[in-house]
């Protein structure tokens, strides 16, 4: 489904005039639609899909940190989620939101 659904999106922007310009916003969002997707079906393998995603906002971070640490430590918290590890995910929610107020992105 989560497959399903990026794909679709991609094909929208390669018809569009020009890419997604919230380029950030679009790979944590398929991040998380592919984390949700994957805990729905209770499955930890993560597709080579999700991987690209995943290193994708690692650059962003790299390149950006004060716009993206923040989405990055929730897509942390959802991946220590779905291994079940519950002190993991609860320290990077945390963090996740200690990142966004110290930036004024509470609203993320």
């Amino acid at each position: 489904i989560a497959s399903s659904a990026i794909s679709r999106r991609n094909e929208v922007e390669k018809n569009a005039m020009k890419k997604m310009e919230n380029l950030g916003m679009v790979l944590f969002i398929d991040c998380l639609t592919y984390l949700a997707s994957s805990i729905k079906r209770k499955e930890n393998n993560l597709t080579s899909e999700f991987s690209e995603k995943l290193k994708g906002m690692k650059k962003l971070v790299s390149h950006s940190p004060c716009n993206n640490q923040h989405k990055m430590l929730l897509i942390e918290a959802e991946l220590a989620y779905l291994k079940n590890d519950f002190n993991v995910a609860m320290e990077k929610y945390d963090e996740a939101i200690i990142a966004a107020k110290l930036i004024g992105y509470i609203h993320e």
